[in-house]
Formats: structure tokens, C-alpha cells, sequence
């Protein structure tokens, strides 16, 4: 999930892509705008960037109730990161592979840049 002027969009799909190509499971990136801040809550919206993977987000962390249209950092072993780190989403793909046989269906959601603020949430 992301907002459009989000600086961590282009490098966190690129790296998305690239791992769903060798996960060797059949999946579809879904790429959602968040345009209010009542869609934001509606959507369990955490801030951009986000990933899910079949609906659940990929932070181990991201069980918080802090919805809306902010960045996000995420607090990993190395620090503050500005997007999900690879390592948490080839562990949700191996998850999804795992849990079913059905598709992995990873879904990104984007918040209107004049409609999002600065305010980063610790993910």
C-alpha cells in the first residue's frame, strides 16, 4: 500500500516484482489508492508503503490500530527502514505458499499525495 510521491514506491515494487518472478508461485500484484482518510481507516490502512500478501500485512509487527493517510517506517533488526524489507516479503510468499494452493495475491494500496502527511508511524 503506498501513496502516489511516496519515495520508497518505485524501489519496493521493483524489488516486489523481482521476487514474485523467482518464487515460482502463481500470484497477482494489486496496486489499491487510498484517497481519504475514511477509506484509509476502512482499508486497516497502516501507512506508505505497505504490503499484503492474501490480505494480511507482511510486518510481523503491524498489529496496531494507528490508521491513515503517513508514511511509514519499519522497525527492523537493522533499524528504521522506509519500506518492508525483502526478507518479510519472501517470508509472506513462502507463507502463502505453504498455508494454501490457491494464488498469492499481493495487494498495494496507494494514498493521493496532497492528501497524505509527513507524520511517519513506526510500522
Amino acid at each position: 500500500m503506498l501513496f502516489h510521491g511516496c519515495p520508497h514506491y518505485q524501489p519496493l515494487l521493483t524489488r516486489m516484482r523481482r521476487l514474485l518472478q523467482h518464487s515460482h508461485l502463481e500470484a497477482e500484484l494489486v496496486v489499491r489508492e487510498v484517497t481519504t482518510e475514511e477509506v484509509a481507516t476502512a482499508q486497516r490502512f497502516l501507512g506508505s508503503p505497505a504490503v499484503r500478501v492474501n490480505g494480511v500485512d507482511i510486518d510481523p509487527r503491524s498489529r496496531r490500530d494507528e490508521y491513515g493517510l503517513a508514511c511509514r517506517l519499519c522497525q527492523t533488526d537493522r533499524g528504521l527502514v522506509g519500506a518492508p524489507p525483502e526478507e518479510w516479503m519472501a517470508a509472506a510468499l513462502q507463507d502463502a505458499r505453504s498455508a494454501t494452493t490457491h494464488d498469492a495475491k499481493f495487494h498495494w494500496a496507494r494514498a493521493t499525495e496532497q492528501q497524505a502527511h509527513s507524520t511517519a508511524r513506526g510500522c
